[in-house]
């Protein structure tokens, strides 16, 4: 699908712009000092979608790279 089909291919690479972006640190630090208590559920589905959407990217097995922000302050390149 993803070799054959060019809307799907932009797709994918959009998708992995995105998560490229995503800096997990940062976000977690803002949810600890600015969100109230009550929100904070909001913030750990989003932290789970995105780790869903990591996983199902590499499900797709396309030829390319996700760089996403790990919990460990490193940026690592994860192969799909």
């Amino acid at each position: 699908m993803y070799a054959k089909w060019p809307f799907f291919q932009s797709t994918m690479e959009l998708i992995e712009a995105v998560m490229a972006k995503v800096d997990i640190d940062i976000v977690k630090l803002y949810q600890k000092e600015l969100v109230t208590p009550d929100l904070v559920p909001i913030g750990d589905l989003v932290f789970t979608e995105l780790h869903s959407t990591i996983a199902h990217v590499k499900m797709v097995g396309y030829p390319m790279y996700i760089y996403v922000y790990l919990c460990v302050s490193v940026c690592v390149c994860v192969c799909v």
